[in-house]
């Protein structure tokens, strides 16, 4: 809906106050009209303002309140991103163990719908988790899993996500000539 285009393009500009605004207002209509998928992209979008804001208690409030709706609406994929983002925001509140679980079973989703570009996504998250964790060999073969996979479906610009935190990853561990992996 507009509203829900409008709460984004405030999302971008970073102006989460006024994002929200537009998105609660969206999420009510949606709701009214029990247009389920609708209303659990709209959830996710609003976790993911939480998560702009730093507020990842509220972004995960939204993911899971997304993900039954996600499932409900029988949105494989959508599912999956949801899980992905709430592993992310389980990192960020330093709960690795369930951050990889959300991450695992967004990782069997992508697999299962054969999507290349979610995968590497998730393999980016894991990799992510596992430096947070301090398991660096397992990071790393996560964003070299990550890169491959964006290589393959030719997304260049995402790639660069996996490059850079396999590049923080091999500098972190004082492999300087590791850190720059080739293009």
């Amino acid at each position: 809906s507009m509203l829900h285009n409008i709460g984004n393009i405030y999302r971008a500009l970073g102006d989460y106050e006024r994002a929200r605004e537009h998105l609660e207002m969206a999420l009510e209509i949606r709701t009214n009209l029990h247009e389920i998928w609708k209303q659990a992209v709209t959830l996710h979008e609003l976790g993911n303002t939480y998560l702009d804001e730093k507020r990842a208690s509220e972004a995960r409030a939204h993911y899971e309140q997304a993900l039954p709706l996600r499932r409900q609406a029988g949105d494989r994929r959508g599912e999956a991103y949801t899980l992905d983002a709430l592993g992310l925001t389980a990192r960020v509140l330093k709960e690795n163990e369930k951050a990889l679980d959300y991450a695992r079973q967004a990782e069997a989703i992508w697999e299962s719908v054969s999507d290349k570009r979610g995968r590497a996504e998730t393999h980016e998250s894991l990799g992510l988790i596992h430096a947070a964790m301090g398991q660096t060999d397992l990071a790393r073969g996560q964003f070299l899993k990550s890169l491959q996979l964006h290589r393959e479906v030719g997304l260049g610009g995402f790639a660069a996500r996996a490059m850079l935190g396999l590049s923080r990853l091999e500098r972190e561990a004082g492999r300087l000539k590791e850190a720059l992996p080739p293009i």
